[in-house]
This record gives structure tokens, sequence and C-alpha cells, in this order.
């Protein structure tokens, strides 16, 4: 049996984290070992130990010289389990990938989970921020070439990374993020006159997911209609006093309720009417995949990830990016033809069933392990 291992940061709960956990608990021809850098309290380790995926923990210090530590402890790791693949994810585990002593016969597999350079995310950041993403865009530049294939989860990012970094775009493979349909029933929530109409949007709290636009929409949309609605919030991020002290400030604290983290989430949608996204870059939109199994109605902002995800009038509605009167605009149109905003939910169903089953995904990804072994004795 061929042999696996994943290197990530952290096992804290995030789209890469929870989508090694789904592929290596259902992998039967591959054996997966999931290795990551350091322990985080109430991180995910209790769930891959649940479904018995072996995990080593590198337990790595935060200090100036982590990446001499991190280099040492994973030769380490690469000598005594002799691994035919080493799939690396996030910058800091790949920089440990490519710079350690990966065995002769064993393939390096690098992933693209952003859109880590894009123009937009430079021109949201202040100089020295974007000083230092200049210099981790060098380092990725230097040492990309270690990796003799790169995972991708969107066909977007791997054209701007590939661009971006000089790497040859047919040694990527397209391996979206899933989710299992079985955690996500249609949605059967019935909206009647005189209800209060429920937007959801499961999203950090971060100002590059839109939550401003979505502000001004909001207080646009309260002007144009009599019909009661809110906006539930599930997330939590850095910028969250920022966001409800601007909810604060424009008098529309009242359609706002901001949730938190929450586990519940297929539930919350089910719960909802419609489902909001108004993200300025992204890498691959989950929780667009969870509103897309609910069958819910939605609304994302037009940009290339999630317009590969969703086509425009058919699966979903898209509106220009950053413009709060298009969003408030599409908005408004779900409330009042409903019936026609559900029929692009089924659609969105049916398109998330054919091309984000997390069990056709964890098949594709281990068909791609076992191709590239092939030739290995």
């Amino acid at each position: 049996m061929k042999k696996v291992i994943y290197l990530i940061d952290t096992l804290q709960t995030g789209g890469a984290e929870k989508s090694i956990l789904e592929f290596s608990s259902r992998f039967t021809k591959v054996k997966s070992i999931v290795c990551y850098l350091q322990k985080k309290e109430g991180d995910l380790s209790p769930e891959f130990r649940a479904k018995n995926v072996e995990l080593i923990d590198l337990s790595i210090p935060t200090s100036t010289f982590w990446l001499f530590h991190a280099i040492k402890a994973f030769n380490q790791v690469l000598q005594q389990h002799q691994p035919d693949i080493v799939h690396a994810h996030l910058f800091k585990s790949e920089l440990v990938a490519r710079l350690s002593k990966i065995p002769k016969n064993t393939i390096l597999v690098g992933a693209f989970v952003n859109d880590s350079y894009s123009e937009e995310r430079y021109n949201e950041q202040n100089f020295i921020r974007n000083c230092k993403l200049n210099f981790i865009k060098w380092i990725d530049k230097l040492t990309i070439s270690k990796n003799n294939y790169i995972t991708t989860i969107t066909k977007t990012i791997a054209a701007s990374n590939c661009s971006i970094l000089n790497y040859p775009v047919d040694k990527t493979i397209l391996i979206p993020r899933g989710r299992s349909k079985n955690d996500f029933q249609v949605s059967t929530t019935v909206y009647n006159q005189g209800d209060t109409f429920t937007f959801i949007i499961v999203a950090r709290l971060l100002f590059r997911k839109g939550y401003l636009e979505l502000i001004e929409a909001v207080q646009l949309l309260s002007q144009q209609i009599d019909i009661p609605f809110k906006i539930r919030v599930v997330g939590d991020g850095v910028d969250k006093m920022a966001i409800q002290k601007k909810v604060d400030d424009e008098q529309v604290s009242s359609f706002f309720e901001f949730l938190g983290t929450r586990k519940d989430v297929p539930l919350l949608l089910q719960s909802a009417h419609c489902f909001v996204l108004s993200s300025h870059y992204e890498g691959q939109g989950g929780a667009l995949v969870e509103a897309m199994f609910t069958g819910l109605p939605i609304i994302c902002s037009d940009i290339p990830v999630f317009s590969e995800q969703v086509d425009n009038q058919k699966e979903a509605l898209l509106f220009e990016l950053k413009s709060p009167e298009k969003l408030a605009e599409k908005m408004k149109w779900v409330i009042e033809h409903y019936v026609e905003a559900r029929s692009l939910g089924v659609q969105a169903r049916s398109k998330a069933e054919q091309n984000y089953d997390i069990d056709r995904i964890a098949e594709k990804t281990e068909d791609f392990y076992l191709d590239i072994t092939s030739t290995q004795p």
C-alpha cells in the first residue's frame, strides 16, 4: 500500500485542514499520515483520531529559528516512514517540505489553496504588509520548482499562481474542496408574505469578506422595501469589533444577528431563505459549496472563483464586486421573486452533487496518488 504524508501548519479548523480530514479518513488504497508543525488548543486532532488517522505532532517552537527546527524534525519523520508522497499545504509547511531531504523515490506535492498574490489582496493591504508579502512571494518563487506536482482547489487560482510563480500549469491537478452531501439536507423553508425574510452569510469577520458592502446594501434595502428581513452572520474574525461598530454607526443593528462560530451550520442554512457571500477574493468558496448542497438561493460577488463554481442566473445571482447598490438589488429581487429564486437553488444543489461530493473527490485524490506513484517499485 502506498503511503502519503500530509504536512500542514496546524490542525486548526480551516478549509485545508477539514479537507485533509475528509480525504485521509476515506482512503482505502493509500495509507495516510498527517504531520503538523504546531499544536493549537481546540484543533481538529480529536476528529482525526476518531477516524483512526495517524497523527504526528512536530511541536515546533514559535521562535526565530522555527524553520530549522521544523526541517530537522520533518527529516526524522521522512527517514522513519519513507513515504511515497509528501503533500504539503500552506506556505510554512510547503517551505519546510521543499527544504527538507525528500527521499529519492518520494514525490513532493504542493497545494494552491489561496489566490495568495492577487492584485485585490495587494490593494487591500498597507505598505508594510505588502513588503512582507513580496518577500514571501520571492521565497515561494525561488523554491516552488521542488514540487513535482501541485493540487489546486480551483482553476482560477492555478492560473494566477502559476503565472506569478512561473510554475507549469500542466503540473497542477484540480481537486476542489468538497462536502458530504449527507450532512446537508435540502432546505424546505417556506417564505410567506408577512414573515421575516432571513439572509445568512457564513464567513470570517474580515473586511475582505465584503461586510462593509453588505452593511451598506442592508441600509439601502431597508429604504426600498417594507418587508421585514434580517441578516444572520455566522463566523468570527479579527475585524469583528470594527464590523459591529459599523453596523451600529449606520443604525442597521436591528437587521443583524451575529451568531459567532457555530457547529450547526447545516441546520442554520436550512432555516434561512437565502445565502449571501460578498467576498473580494477567495481560494474556493467552501461556504458557497455548503449553501449549494442546501439548495438555497445564492447571491455572491462576481469574482472568478465564484463564477467558476456557479453560473450567473442559472445556479446563483452574481453581483458586481464591491457594489452595495447591486447587492441590494439582488437581495430585493430574491425577496420579491422567491419561487424563481428557489429554482436557482435546485440547480445549484444538482451541480454540487456532481462537482463537490466529498466521496467522489476523495476517490479522485486517491487515484491521483496511485497514478503518480505507478512507476515506483
